[in-house]
């Protein structure tokens, strides 16, 4: 007979229940929380290239997909595109922090490491460096070194992921949205 009486709720606590999901949505946004989707770009981001020297890097093709995913037309060729996502650094370090004293085990920290900027259709930087980073660590032991045990794609996978989330932040970013209206004046 409790069970039934679990359903039953009167006005009063109606009431509270709804007071106290609509404070939590308040705080959740209050503290700069949303949720992953799309990112608001600029107006200007029509149409991009991404430039890198590689251009089957897997990241690459991530920041694509995302880009794509922002309503933003990523081209093949850059005589196509308003702007160019122009990635002049990737880079992927795995640093060996600390060792057990027995030397069975070593802790490693992975950094990946993007560089880049935006520049108009003629070349001209309109975004300068911008450096994003994301790291992770990770211990292995002795017998997983012997055995190539390798869990590193799996980590740079990750790290890619968050790599991209950060440049689309910072292309979405009021900075970026200013340069852009900027060089559309000139």
């Amino acid at each position: 007979m409790q069970l039934f009486n679990f359903f039953k709720t009167t006005s009063r606590q109606y009431v509270f229940r709804y007071l106290l999901c609509l404070s939590l949505v308040f705080l959740l946004s209050a503290c700069g929380f949303h949720l992953r989707g799309k990112f608001p770009l600029a107006p200007g981001f029509q149409n991009i290239y991404v430039s890198y020297s590689q251009p089957y890097e897997p990241l690459i093709r991530k920041l694509s997909e995302v880009l794509n995913h922002a309503g933003v037309t990523t081209v093949k060729d850059a005589t196509h595109a308003e702007y160019t996502l122009f990635i002049s650094q990737i880079n992927t370090n795995p640093v060996l922090q600390a060792t057990s004293t027995t030397g069975q085990t070593s802790t490693y920290s992975l950094h990946y490491i993007v560089v880049f900027d935006v520049r108009d259709a003629s070349g001209k930087v309109i975004v300068p460096n911008q450096q994003v980073e994301s790291s992770t660590s990770y211990t292995l032991t002795s017998g997983q070194l012997l055995t190539n045990y390798n869990q590193q794609p799996g980590l740079i996978e990750q790290l890619q992921q968050d790599v991209v989330s950060q440049i689309m932040f910072r292309l979405s970013g009021h900075n970026v949205t200013k340069a852009i209206e900027q060089a559309r004046e000139t």
